[in-house]
């Protein structure tokens, strides 16, 4: 483990406050480290924020301590691949998401087979919106 992941702040979730417009505070400043609440029967979820923003990876694990799901998330908003397991550890579920906009999912059955596929579309009024945000980010 680095050293930094090491030193990070930890806080339960129930101690972390935020505003009307999503920013989230602990001891009144802008939060940077990991939120977590571990409920015992349902299992731990951790969230982690970097200046009072969801920043990086968000889990839920399984009571049994397996893995559930895993959504990565860039200045508050989906951004990256979200996948969600079976207790048994079977991958269930992989999106893609780029600046909070949908742009791949597939759905597995038990075999590991593709049962369920989306992909964002040219048409799509959102294929335009992120168009501009990747133009926005290159700048």
């Amino acid at each position: 483990m680095s050293e930094m992941a090491q030193s990070q702040l930890r806080i339960p979730d129930d101690e972390i406050d935020f505003s009307d417009d999503l920013i989230y505070f602990y001891a009144g400043k802008r939060f940077t480290g990991v939120s977590y609440d571990d409920v015992p029967g349902y299992g731990l979820s951790e969230i982690t924020y970097l200046d009072g923003l969801q920043e990086g990876p968000a889990r839920d694990w399984y009571a049994s301590g397996q893995l559930k799901s895993e959504a990565n998330f860039h200045r508050n908003v989906r951004h990256g691949v979200s996948r969600e397991w079976a207790e048994s550890g079977e991958l269930q579920k992989e999106d893609l998401y780029e600046f909070g906009v949908h742009v791949r999912s597939h759905v597995f059955g038990d075999c590991g087979e593709v049962t369920v596929a989306f992909e964002l579309s040219d048409e799509s009024p959102n294929f335009a919106l992120l168009k501009q945000m990747r133009e926005q980010a290159k700048s």
